[in-house]
């Protein structure tokens, strides 16, 4: 048996799901019901979406490779999810999940984390428990509330270390930590570094 496998970011692959519905309820069905039966057509088809992505794998220096491999990949997505709607028909059950789940992205989105990093913020917005919106993302994204609040807040937190014009302090203020040190910490725990070391590393990288 061979197994090929092609890895992205999950930021990246999530941009490109498909915008109605079923790229959220489509999600949960196949979190249920991971394995789809394919006919022998439908493998072929499959098998040539993924030999077109690692056909162009290699061209890192295309102008467009991002959004080339996003086009490749996005085929690929709505085929897999063409493959699952013949057999797994979407649970009515699941409207109140795609609602909840496509709400949080939505804010996460528009910048919300930048103020509010508390699962309970956003189960407020949402008008669910606290445990319903972590028990839904979870079984959707396979990830918690939290780290997906994380992983839009620590790339905002970079743009803005990145930006020598403003100081750590202003940053804490701008991102509303409850206090400086409480920064430093949450800095230092998801880069690795405090705050002044990222930017002491990013001017060291600068000058080489």
């Amino acid at each position: 048996m061979r197994v090929e496998i092609v890895a992205a970011p999950s930021k990246f692959l999530y941009s490109l799901l498909p915008s109605a519905n079923y790229g959220v309820s489509g999600r949960i069905s196949l979190h249920d019901n991971p394995i789809i039966p394919l006919s022998v057509e439908h493998t072929q088809r499959l098998l040539s979406d993924m030999k077109n992505i690692v056909a162009r794998l290699p061209e890192t220096g295309h102008a467009f490779y991002n959004a080339l491999i996003g086009s490749l990949a996005t085929t690929m997505i709505y085929d897999i999810y063409y493959f699952h709607s013949l057999v797994n028909a979407t649970q009515p059950t699941t409207d109140r999940k795609v609602h909840v789940v496509k709400g949080l992205v939505a804010m996460l989105d528009s910048g919300c984390s930048r103020q509010h990093r508390e699962v309970a913020y956003y189960a407020e917005q949402l008008n669910v428990s606290p445990k319903y919106l972590t028990e839904t993302i979870k079984r959707v994204t396979g990830n918690s509330v939290s780290f997906l609040i994380e992983s839009y807040t620590v790339p905002i937190i970079k743009d803005y270390l990145n930006n020598s014009e403003l100081s750590i302090s202003q940053i804490s203020d701008l991102m509303m930590f409850s206090s400086l040190s409480y920064f430093c910490r949450y800095v230092k725990k998801h880069l690795g570094v405090s705050p002044s070391m990222y930017r002491e590393t990013l001017t060291a990288k600068k000058e080489n």
